[in-house]
């Protein structure tokens, strides 16, 4: 079955970061003129409830949302989500993009890879067991799936930034 397992994040993450940041920036400078509206949906949860806590994945999630802000965008933020807000949230963003809008979505928590698919967990995700490969996939946002719900909206610019511990 999955396991999880959390790793000590160095300054190599915050230089990353940086650049992603940098390279937001620059690609909505790019589209800016054409965009409606920049709507972002920052997400970050360090409180899981069975598995290993983080340390900074709601400081960089913050961090992001602040950062984005300062670019025009209106951010969601969503920190320490289970399952269930996890979803309303993602449905609620989705439900709000429209022609030429730029659609942000930045994750950082813990993430999982079953079967060739990447999967971010929430909060509330069980502890593993033998046979928890299915409950993951079925409570679990399926980055895939994620991807495509966005990617099936008007919106011009679709920007996904992952920053998850996995194993």
């Amino acid at each position: 079955g999955p396991r999880y397992h959390s790793r000590r994040r160095l300054d190599l993450r915050t230089l990353a970061t940086v650049f992603g940041i940098f390279l937001i920036a620059t690609l909505v400078s790019v589209s800016a003129a054409a965009a409606e509206r920049r709507l972002a949906l920052v997400i970050g949860i360090d409180n899981y409830h069975s598995i290993s806590k983080l340390e900074k994945a709601t400081g960089d999630a913050s961090a992001m949302a602040s950062a984005l802000e300062g670019l025009g965008f209106e951010v969601t933020k969503v920190l320490d989500a289970d399952g269930l807000q996890l979803n309303i949230a993602i449905a609620d963003f989705t439900a709000r993009l429209t022609r030429d809008d730029v659609a942000f979505v930045h994750f950082s928590g813990h993430g999982v890879e079953i079967d060739g698919d990447n999967f971010l967990l929430p909060a509330d995700i069980p502890t593993p067991t033998g046979g928890s490969k299915d409950v993951v996939k079925y409570e679990a946002v399926g980055l895939r799936r994620l991807i495509a719900q966005i990617g099936a909206t008007d919106a011009r610019t679709k920007l996904f930034v992952v920053d998850a511990c996995r194993d």
